[in-house]
């Protein structure tokens, strides 16, 4: 356990204050999600609609939103809580909206080899995928939240 921890003390200074940020925000976002229904705080992830898709203007750099993939990764790692794919958009989301950086929260489904369907939730700044990486290509998007919202053509 000390050996997991005693990495984050070679973070520089400015990773240690984001990886904190990340884990106030992914604490809150648990909080959210666990204690209210959806449509109680689905009007912080943005606009919504089918189909939707973030077209912001001028493109997010990589090196924008990089540091904070990192702070979200990290953070889903080192706290005690069960951070799945919806805690990390809306925490990211949030830390976004912190830097003005407009995104796009996607909500999809897909048919697991059981029969059953299987939810996931990934969070998209410009082209860049911010959470929910792992996975999402096998699912289908049904909702999109956006701050700056034009029809997907």
């Amino acid at each position: 356990m000390k050996t997991r921890y005693r990495k984050l003390g070679k973070v520089r200074f400015a990773e240690l204050l984001l990886f904190f940020e990340a884990c106030l925000m992914l604490i809150a976002a648990t909080l959210v999600k666990n204690m209210l229904p959806f449509r109680w705080y689905a009007w912080f992830l943005g606009n919504s609609g089918p189909g939707l898709d973030v077209r912001d203007h001028g493109e997010v750099g990589i090196e924008r939103i990089l540091p904070l993939i990192n702070a979200l990764r990290r953070g889903s790692r080192y706290l005690p809580l069960e951070c799945k794919c919806l805690v990390n958009a809306i925490a990211g989301k949030a830390m976004l909206k912190c830097r003005r950086i407009p995104s796009a929260v996607y909500l999809g489904v897909a048919k697991n080899g059981e029969g059953n369907i299987d939810a996931h939730a990934w969070l998209k700044a410009g082209k860049h995928l911010v959470t929910g990486a792992a996975g999402m290509e096998r699912f289908k998007s049904l909702a999109a939240f956006s701050d700056r919202v034009q029809p997907h053509h």
